[in-house]
């Protein structure tokens, strides 16, 4: 038994007859039939019913020809892996992105690149706060995607384009403030803080929060459970905007406006690589597809 044998097996069982069979693969009806009777005296049994004028399979072919059609599924899989490999395309790929990113920015780009490169492997991670950038830095990520500020080029030698802009702002369940949207952050100081927590990047510390507060802060490690944690009155915090427009629009939290302080703060969103590293095809498609969605 051998792959060429299940391939006739397959189109003639696709194609209804010998003959539509023999066409497809450019090949004669009796090479076809001797290759199919071959195949059934190797596997010991009858495949096909040839008692009517269009050929069926039997109840034991038809088994056999659901894990033959498998087989043949890996094989193409396999082929196409060994085409990618041959040509130097990366075996797997990881990416990750920050969720203050609004999705928009970035999921058309994964999609093309997924659908062009069937046979790597592709790691899709999130993080928040510098993490796309610390992955980077240290190896654990070919691309990042995340907030970006001219003092990350401090930390390493790095490719950036330009996506768009993420945009936060402050907010809360409306039962936590009473209904009131603006405040002082004085105020604010007496009910708990939402916020996520810092990274092991050195410029990475309290003071590059957005609030100085002596409140109880509860810490998160992504916008959702943020998100969660407001819905359930236990904090307020500032937020993805992304995150939350359903919320506002219903009016299950509220947008804060703070009357001494920032409320809402926007900022660019840069996908960024190492320039000291070489980058396969699949990096490359990648970042051209980015580029591609911002024009």
């Amino acid at each position: 038994m051998n792959v060429e044998q299940l391939k006739i097996l397959h189109y003639i069982v696709e194609d209804g007859s010998l003959k539509a069979a023999s066409d497809r693969m450019s090949k004669t009806q009796p090479a076809l039939s001797i290759a199919l009777k071959k195949l059934e005296a190797d596997v010991g049994f009858a495949i096909v019913d040839r008692s009517d004028y269009r050929l069926k399979l039997t109840a034991q072919g038809s088994l056999f020809y659901r894990q033959a059609k498998q087989v043949l599924r890996d094989m193409d899989r396999l082929t196409t892996l060994s085409d990618q490999l041959a040509q130097g395309d990366e075996p797997e790929l990881t990416i990750l992105f920050e969720l203050a990113c609004p999705p928009s920015l970035y999921l058309d780009a994964f999609l093309k690149t997924q659908q062009r490169f069937t046979a790597t492997q592709f790691n899709f991670n999130s993080g928040i706060r510098f993490s796309s950038i610390e992955s980077v830095q240290q190896n654990n990520a070919q691309l990042g995607i995340g907030p970006w500020f001219h003092i990350f080029h401090s930390s390493g030698d790095f490719q950036t384009l330009s996506l768009g802009h993420y945009h936060l702002v402050v907010a809360a369940s409306p039962r936590l403030l009473s209904g009131q949207s603006s405040h002082h952050l004085s105020k604010l100081s007496q009910y708990p803080i939402i916020t996520t927590r810092e990274s092991e990047l050195n410029f990475d510390n309290e003071k590059l929060s957005a609030f100085k507060s002596g409140s109880q802060q509860c810490r998160v490690t992504d916008p959702e459970t943020a998100r969660r944690l407001m819905l359930n009155h236990m904090g307020w915090g500032m937020i993805p905007k992304h995150y939350i427009e359903q919320d506002l629009q219903e009016k299950r939290l509220i947008q804060l406006e703070l009357k001494d302080f920032e409320s809402e703060f926007s900022g660019e969103i840069r996908a960024f690589r190492r320039n000291d590293k070489t980058h396969g095809p699949v990096a490359e498609y990648l970042w051209q597809m980015l580029k591609d969605n911002t024009d």
